[in-house]
C-alpha cells in the first residue's frame, strides 16, 4: 500500500523550490518500491548514482551527464563501469583531506560534485561551498554538475528529493523524509570563498581547479580549523602561487597518508 508522506508540505516545499506539479501528483505517495529505493540510494553515494529505475520505456538510469564534446550523443548515463571513480568515492568519502591531482576529462569533478550533491540531499543541516576562480564558474558547475543531473531523475523522485532551481549561485535542499534537507551548496568566487571559510563552519569545502586559485594556500589554511572535509582537485598549473601551494598540500598528504601520521589540525572529529 502506498504510503502518504506529509502532502501538504511536500507541495509546498515542491512549489518553493521549482518542483514540477505533475510531479508532485496532488499527493506525495510513493509506493513501498520507490520508498525501498530512495532508501537503498541513501546507503551511499554510489548506490545513487549507478541506481537503475523503471520507465515507461523500461529500465534506464537514474542519474545522467552532459558530454558537450560528443555531438551525437551528449547525453550519458553516470560511467559506473569506471571503476577508479568506485575508488575515488570511497575516498571521498572516508578521508577528510583530499587532494586530487587529475587530467582532464576523467569525470573527477562530476563525480565530487555529484557526491556533494548526494550528502546534501541525505544529510540534514549540511553547508557546502564550492569556490571557483570566478562567480559565473561556480554558477555553470551548479547548473551542469548538479541540477542538470537531478533534472534527469523520474519527477517521483525529483518531488521525493526536491533541491531549488534558484538561485544560480546556490542550490537549497528542502527537509524531505530520508533523514536530509535543510542544507545548501554555495558557489562562490576564491575571495568571498576564502571569507566563507574562515568567517563559519562548513561541512565540506570544495576547492574546484585548486592550483589556479592564488587565495587556494588561504582557503585551505582558513577552512582546516572549522570544516569536516576540504576537497582540492586540480589539473596541473604553474607559475602562480595557487600551483606553489597545491603542490606544497599535496606533497604533504602523500607523505601522512605514507607514514600513517594524521595532524590533528587538520583532521577534526567527524560531525
Amino acid at each position: 500500500m502506498p504510503a502518504k508522506r506529509s502532502s501538504a508540505l511536500a507541495q509546498l516545499y515542491g512549489r518553493m523550490l521549482g518542483v514540477p506539479e505533475d510531479g508532485l501528483g496532488g499527493s506525495l505517495n510513493l509506493s513501498l518500491a520507490q520508498e525501498k529505493q530512495i532508501a537503498k540510494w541513501s546507503e551511499s553515494a554510489w548506490n545513487f548514482l549507478t541506481a537503475q529505475v523503471e520507465t515507461d520505456e523500461g529500465r534506464r538510469a537514474l542519474i545522467w551527464t552532459k558530454d558537450e564534446k560528443d555531438p551525437t550523443a551528449p547525453l550519458k548515463p553516470f560511467p559506473a563501469h569506471l571503476r577508479y571513480l568506485r575508488e575515488l568515492l570511497d575516498v571521498l568519502h572516508y578521508e577528510t583531506r583530499v587532494v586530487v591531482d587529475k587530467a582532464r576529462q576523467m569525470y573527477v569533478t562530476t563525480i565530487i560534485l555529484l557526491y556533494c550533491h548526494w550528502y546534501c540531499i541525505f544529510n540534514p543541516a549540511t553547508r557546502v561551498v564550492l569556490s571557483k576562480n570566478k562567480e559565473n564558474e561556480a554558477k555553470e558547475l551548479i547548473k551542469d554538475k548538479i541540477r542538470f543531473p537531478h533534472s534527469t531523475m523520474p519527477l517521483w523522485a525529483q518531488a521525493a528529493l526536491p533541491c531549488s532551481k534558484r538561485p544560480q549561485k546556490a542550490v537549497n535542499y528542502a527537509r524531505n523524509e530520508f533523514g536530509g534537507g535543510d542544507s545548501t551548496i554555495i558557489g562562490a568566487p576564491m575571495n568571498v570563498a576564502d571569507r566563507e571559510a574562515r568567517g563559519g563552519t562548513a561541512t565540506i569545502v570544495l576547492i574546484d581547479e585548486a592550483a589556479r586559485q592564488t587565495a587556494f594556500g588561504s582557503i585551505w589554511q582558513g577552512a582546516a580549523p572549522m570544516t569536516y572535509k576540504i576537497i582540492a582537485p586540480s589539473t596541473p598549473e604553474i607559475g602562480n602561487q595557487g600551483a606553489v601551494d597545491f603542490k606544497a598540500i599535496l606533497d604533504d598528504v602523500v607523505a601522512d597518508n605514507e607514514s600513517g601520521i594524521v595532524d590533528p589540525e587538520l583532521e577534526p572529529e567527524p560531525i
